[in-house]
């Protein structure tokens, strides 16, 4: 239902908005078509996730006006669904890169480690302000006034992580060079074959 009021809506006459979680789950709420006062609320499948049908239906719900009753419907009717349907998710769409954590090195060989979950930013965050958020990249690195050895750092950030269940990889390389390299690989060379011959023809090199 809500799929074919989004289509048939392409001029956008029907008020809508997407409500966006920390995680990057998200749920749509759009005008109910030939429904005054009412609204659909359906949930979206993660950026990068095209079809993953095996979570149980409802996927949108019919919600009235009023705020209260709207939210308690979707709470009730909606959101228990939609979080079974992210567990099932979760093991085999970008979530699985989302639980990975890449410490690597900067190009002056300081550790730097990109984060994707807000839990594991906010448990290398607060361990004793050793590290920051460097807001030109998104990435953590480690405070300035930090007198700790970079190898001690990233030993102590790969346990912590590690023991909230985050997978830790640890590299010499710089973290977005391998995030692009393992979005883009590289494609082999063709190997040129030898060429062929006819049985019995007489051989080029063959000395005169």
């Amino acid at each position: 239902m809500l799929w074919r009021a989004l289509r048939r809506d392409g001029d956008h006459q029907h008020a809508r908005a997407f409500l966006t979680h920390a995680h990057g789950l998200q749920l749509c709420v759009i005008q109910r078509p030939h429904r005054p006062g009412e609204f659909l609320v359906g949930t979206v499948l993660p950026a990068g996730v095209y079809e993953y049908d095996t979570a149980p239906r409802p996927q949108a719900v019919s919600v009235p006006g009023d705020p209260a009753r709207a939210a308690a419907a979707v709470r009730r009717r909606l959101l228990p669904y939609y979080r079974l349907a992210s567990m099932r998710v979760a093991s085999s769409t970008r979530f699985r890169q989302a639980q990975r954590v890449t410490i690597g090195r900067s190009t002056d060989g300081r550790p730097i480690a990109d984060v994707l979950m807000p839990r594991a930013v906010r448990a290398l965050l607060h361990e004793d302000g050793r590290w920051h958020l460097d807001p030109g990249t998104g990435l953590c690195v480690p405070a300035a006034h930090s007198a700790c050895a970079p190898e001690v750092l990233v030993q102590d950030a790969a346990d912590r992580l590690g023991g909230l269940g985050f997978e830790v990889i640890r590299s010499d390389q710089h973290p977005l060079e391998l995030y692009f390299r393992s979005q883009h690989p590289a494609i082999p060379a063709p190997v040129a074959g030898l060429p062929s011959t006819r049985p019995g023809s007489p051989s080029r090199s063959r000395n005169r």
